[in-house]
């Protein structure tokens, strides 16, 4: 039966921790005895309470998001985050993450998105301190209303917004990583938008496409993939103004 260290020594092999963002702190987060052996496994996206909890009954729960994004400034029940890792030490179960590396591997988070979404001629794409971190590729053209449709479906979403300018779409990233999380740190907030979103990526926003120290967190789209636009029509629409966000669902 294989260990906790020899399965995170193996899914370290095949996720690098060299494709990790800077910023980010996934890896091995809590673990008691690298020793025990492992039989029971649990999946989730977040390690929140209640998987957790659930978790107690596990001997490795393995997240997407890391269960500790910034270092604990205290160890003790009163906390929620630290109260999280004492009961899991208590119950001597393990919690690994693999964050920002799983959406740069190939074959990760964001190539399986621009797969299911049908792109072709995909390409890497990133800052300088992540530069594999995004994929962008090329689709048929297609409407926005259209391709909400299409993501909406193909990933089960209850709504997608969009900003429509009323040109087809011609290229789309995917780029899970930039979307703003409780598991990143709120001091920097990223300039550009999740995806998959639906929304003319021909149309780029008015800001630079290159990120400042304070927005480190985020990709830019190379501009080299955003030609010949008019700045009139690369306003996002937000859910701060909900009369003019298109949602394409049926509830």
């Amino acid at each position: 039966m294989a260990t906790v260290r020899e399965i995170y020594s193996a899914l370290e092999a095949l996720i690098p921790r060299e494709l990790s963002a800077p910023w980010d702190n996934d890896g091995l987060m809590v673990c008691a005895d690298g020793d025990a052996e492992v039989k029971t496994v649990l999946l989730a996206l977040d390690a929140t309470a209640a998987v957790c909890a659930e978790g107690a009954k596990y001997d490795l729960i393995v997240t997407h998001h890391p269960l500790l994004f910034r270092k604990l400034g205290e160890v003790t029940e009163d906390f929620f985050v630290s109260k999280k890792v004492i009961d899991l030490i208590r119950s001597r179960t393990a919690v690994m993450s693999f964050h920002t590396r799983f959406d740069a591997m190939d074959g990760g988070m964001n190539g399986i998105l621009a797969n299911k979404l049908g792109l072709t001629s995909v390409e890497k794409f990133g800052d300088a301190e992540s530069p594999t971190l995004g994929r962008i590729g090329e689709i048929a053209p297609i409407s926005a209303d259209a391709l909400s449709e299409k993501i909406k479906k193909t990933l089960g979403a209850p709504f997608v917004l969009c900003a429509d300018t009323g040109k087809p779409i011609k290229k789309l990233p995917s780029a899970a990583a930039t979307a703003e999380t409780s598991s990143c740190p709120r001091k920097r907030r990223a300039p550009t938008r999740s995806s998959p979103v639906a929304r003319d990526t021909t149309a780029p926003s008015t800001r630079s496409t290159r990120a400042s120290p304070s927005s480190r967190r985020g990709i830019t789209i190379p501009r080299r993939y955003l030609p010949n636009i008019s700045k009139r029509s690369s306003k996002l629409i937000t859910p701060k103004s909900p009369s003019r966000a298109r949602r394409a669902a049926v509830r």
